[in-house]
């Protein structure tokens, strides 16, 4: 029972899903000039959003990422851009406010895109190479 149970797990891990789909995601990445730890990491926060769909979003993550930080792209991308616009007009800049408002509950998805795309980046599919 206890195998059922954690094939179950794995065959439902957005990770996994993510690493299974690197090369697409990979390309996709280094065509848009965005790191592959970064969109493995969106990647795998997206697992039920189609591929064509995934590359129109990491289009959208590496515009936001070029004029805020990585982790308020991430927040606008799940669905809060509005948060994270306001976040970025912060005093001190969208790292620094986003670094004090962490602990936030709209923080959560900045918050999970770094932590997976820590994750990632000490994974051979999130390597630069």
């Amino acid at each position: 029972m206890f195998l059922l149970g954690f094939w179950l797990l794995r065959a439902q891990s957005s990770v996994l899903m993510a690493e299974r789909e690197q090369q697409p995601v990979r390309a996709m990445a280094l065509a848009i000039g965005v790191e592959p730890a970064s969109a493995l990491a969106l990647r795998a926060a997206s697992p039920d959003v189609d591929l064509a769909a995934f590359e129109q979003a990491l289009r959208r993550f590496a515009e936001l990422s070029a004029q805020w930080c990585e982790e308020l792209a991430a927040i606008a991308i799940a669905g809060d851009e509005a948060t994270a616009r306001t976040w970025a007009q912060e005093e001190g800049g969208p790292k620094a406010a986003f670094a004090r408002r962490r602990g936030e509950p709209a923080a959560l998805p900045g918050v999970a895109f770094a932590q997976r795309k820590q994750m990632f980046a000490m994974r051979p599919s999130g390597a630069l190479r």
